[in-house]
């Protein structure tokens, strides 16, 4: 598993998923099929690979309570790998108010807060992603960054960064999309990662018709 998870880190998905898939025959603890999927899907994710994205997400639903907020944003996420993009829009903009209006409520706990923050970016960069897909990047380089940025502000943690930077430098804002990677924690590992998801962003955009 340890060894999947350094392949992933160093861009090497198609040995880390045969490590994973392999496991993933072996296993039936939940638990470890549950960071077996995550990681499947985190690969399906990096080398748009719709099929196995659609796959993943849906094992993956196995892990969370149905109709939690995992749980839903994992529905959005395979019908945006099946290419419907139009329901998994309307379903992101329904679970982004449910969490906005939730992390606003008290008496929460750290872990869960940490939860739905983690959700929203999420669901910033999958509407950024869509708006990519089923655009012109010039039409929609306003609503992009901004996706980008409030992804960002909600958590910055190193998926975000490396998100926003990507956006930066695809929309040729190279100096803030380099700032954000020399002052980021693990810089050697960021500027991998920001490779990795400008590749991929790019891809997305060569695949639209």
């Amino acid at each position: 598993m340890y060894d999947a998870l350094n392949l992933i880190d160093q861009e090497k998905y198609e040995d880390a998923k045969n490590i994973l898939l392999k496991e993933e025959k072996n296993i039936t603890e939940i638990s470890k099929l549950c960071t077996i999927y995550n990681s499947m899907l985190e690969i399906s994710s990096a080398t748009n690979n719709n099929s196995d994205g659609a796959k993943y997400s849906e094992l993956l639903k196995k892990c969370y309570t149905e109709g939690s907020n995992p749980y839903v944003f994992l529905e959005a996420r395979v019908l945006y790998f099946k290419g419907n993009y139009d329901k998994t829009d309307r379903i992101l903009n329904k679970l982004s108010k449910k969490i906005s209006n939730e992390l606003s409520e008290g008496d929460r706990t750290e872990i869960h807060d940490f939860m739905d923050k983690n959700i929203l970016s999420s669901i910033y960069i999958l509407k950024a992603s869509i708006l990519l897909i089923n655009n012109e990047p010039e039409k929609v380089k306003k609503e992009v960054i901004y996706l980008a940025e409030q992804a960002y502000a909600v958590k910055k943690l190193a998926d975000t960064n490396t998100f926003l930077a990507a956006i930066y430098h695809l929309y040729g804002d190279t100096n803030h999309s380099k700032s954000l990677i020399e002052n980021s924690n693990d810089k050697t590992r960021q500027s991998h990662a920001f490779e990795a998801v400008l590749k991929s962003i790019k891809q997305k955009i060569d695949l639209v018709p």
